[in-house]
């Protein structure tokens, strides 16, 4: 680096230090500290529905099985982290595949305005991505990428609110270019008990 370049980074980071030093040297009391602190989103009691005890069934055609697989399972969602967070840890016969878990969290995106989604399951996959609901339907839509044991995917749901303690779901998977179908998906969980719900 040139003397120049030197000498006016110096420049620049000492005109900076006092403002810095302000900042770190600022005091809160413990009253501050607690208004900082944002209040839940109110966007989180929508799901509200999608917590509980819920046990699934469905069907699944998977790229290069000749029959679909018929599926079945149990889920528990539950809040995390003072109600911040959605936790849905799910168990499920996948045929003559045999079993697989996975776990997905749910919470509400400030800065997108839009429900945030990760995704992690026992054969490997990580995903990410946003959901919508659509009052009028009632119906969440979900819209992932991630990637599995040997390839990116982009995967595609729905979770229909057809009453109280029943969701439809469907879920689709291609490969990271959208070119094949890995997957399709489609089934009913049903609710069994509510364990815990946000507090209005």
């Amino acid at each position: 680096m040139k003397r120049e370049s030197l000498i006016v980074l110096k420049i620049g980071l000492v005109s900076m230090f006092p403002l810095l030093n302000g900042c770190l040297q600022r005091n809160f009391d413990l009253e501050k500290v607690k208004e900082m602190i944002p209040e839940p989103s109110p966007e989180l009691e929508k799901l509200n529905m999608l917590v509980g005890n819920w046990e699934t069934s469905g069907r699944v055609k998977m790229l290069g099985l000749q029959e679909p697989l018929i599926t079945k399972g149990t889920s528990e969602a539950i809040w995390e982290c003072d109600g911040r967070f959605l936790t849905d840890r799910s168990h499920f016969e996948l045929g003559e595949l045999g079993p697989m878990s996975g776990m997905s969290i749910w919470t509400w995106d400030t800065k997108h305005r839009k429900y945030r989604m990760w995704w992690f399951d026992g054969f490997g996959e990580t995903a990410k991505g946003f959901a919508t609901f659509d009052e009028a339907s009632q119906t969440w839509h979900i819209k992932t990428r991630g990637r599995n044991g040997w390839c990116s995917v982009i995967s595609k749901g729905t979770i229909h609110r057809v009453d109280e303690n029943t969701l439809a779901w469907t879920w689709k998977q291609w490969d990271g270019w959208h070119l094949f179908k890995i997957g399709d998906m489609s089934g009913t969980s049903t609710r069994v008990t509510i364990r815990s719900t946000l507090v209005d």
